[in-house]
């Protein structure tokens, strides 16, 4: 089963080149044989694109446009462009770290899901890298989004 990990960037020189040996490391030690890392670049104006480039890590591609059209424009251009049967979207920062990789295709293995999402919420450990104002941001803006 092959697997798509699709990750948006604007702007992210100063943490690109870490984020794609981070991914592609894990999957190799993890034994992903089957794989892609799609890197769609959001009209970013920094050399983030040309850091990748320059890498040229297998299994990594970076796809992109000119103009900044937004993060769920992104994500959408990255997950069409996928040829994964399972398709993963994370943040160039690996905000939610890589060894949800491997759960994620567990649970597509174990059954007939068609969609599985990934909340922070779901698990006590989710918001322990935060620091407390982004932990009260987060509520409220969660709060507000509620209301």
């Amino acid at each position: 089963m092959k697997i798509s990990i699709c990750i948006p960037m604007y702007n992210e020189a100063g943490i690109i080149a870490e984020s794609a040996t981070k991914l592609t490391d894990y999957m190799v030690n993890s034994a992903f044989v089957d794989y892609e890392i799609i890197f769609c670049n959001d009209g970013s104006s920094d050399n983030c694109e040309q850091i990748l480039a320059d890498m040229a890590l297998p299994h990594v591609k970076v796809i992109g446009y000119n103009d900044n059209r937004g993060k769920g424009y992104a994500v959408r251009t990255a997950m069409l462009a996928a040829t994964g049967d399972i398709r993963i979207f994370t943040d160039a920062d690996l905000a939610y770290g890589v060894d949800v990789i491997k759960s994620i295709a567990d649970i597509f293995a174990k059954s007939q899901a068609d969609l599985v999402i990934g909340s922070r919420t779901l698990h006590p450990d989710g918001y322990t890298a935060y620091n407390s104002i982004r932990k009260i941001c987060s509520k409220l803006f969660l709060f507000f989004v509620q209301l």
